[in-house]
């Protein structure tokens, strides 16, 4: 909830500043948080290792940005 939250509130100050950053960094939140919402199911799933390695590449993308 904190990163949806966060990336809600990103894009809507995104607005008023100047420069793409602050999109990619409320999309970045947007999509690890849309990302985790199945977490517990993870380790049931076949593609169990493609959903952490996404899961590391959106954390590594928020860092960037």
């Amino acid at each position: 909830m904190i990163c949806l939250a966060s990336g809600w509130l990103l894009w809507r100050a995104a607005d008023s500043i100047r420069g793409h950053g602050t999109k990619l960094l409320a999309g970045a939140f947007t999509l690890l948080a849309l990302n985790n919402i199945n977490r517990p199911q993870w380790t049931i799933g076949e593609i169990q290792l493609l959903r952490f390695a996404f899961d590391h590449f959106l954390n590594a993308s928020l860092g960037i940005a």
